[in-house]
């Protein structure tokens, strides 16, 4: 395969034997890491074929798209360093519910996230179990 930049396109296989009108199928895989639209051409090479013969070519394309929401986030210290107000309402199980009662202890298996929201540019708390 040729192109202008690092390509995410592979096939499989790479190389291969064909009897005369013998067929053989190849596997194109699409592994982009940027969001990009990619073209290359592949190009089939005949090692034993006239020299004025024209090669096989096939242009390939593929295009990326943006993942609807992506999270890389740290691990917080919002409990561990005591910046939670212990005043605000905790997740309480009462019979088959769960309420929000203030000042209630967390269980000792919640985990926070932690992240700015660029809308409104105030932290966001979620608890999870």
């Amino acid at each position: 395969m040729e192109g202008e930049h690092q390509i995410p396109f592979s096939v499989s296989p790479k190389e291969g034997s064909l009897e005369p009108n013998q067929e053989m199928e190849c596997c194109i895989k699409f592994s982009p890491s940027l969001l990009f639209e990619y073209k290359s051409t592949l190009i089939c090479r005949v090692l034993n074929c006239q020299p004025d013969m024209e090669k096989k070519c096939v242009v390939i394309h593929g295009s990326t798209l943006m993942p609807v929401c992506h999270f890389q986030i740290e691990e917080s210290d919002y409990l561990s360093s005591g910046r939670r107000i212990p005043s605000l309402p905790a997740p309480c199980r009462i019979g088959n519910d769960i309420s929000f009662v203030p000042g209630a202890p967390l269980n000792s298996d919640t985990k926070v996230i932690e992240f700015k929201s660029f809308g409104s540019g105030h932290p966001c708390v979620r608890y999870e179990r």
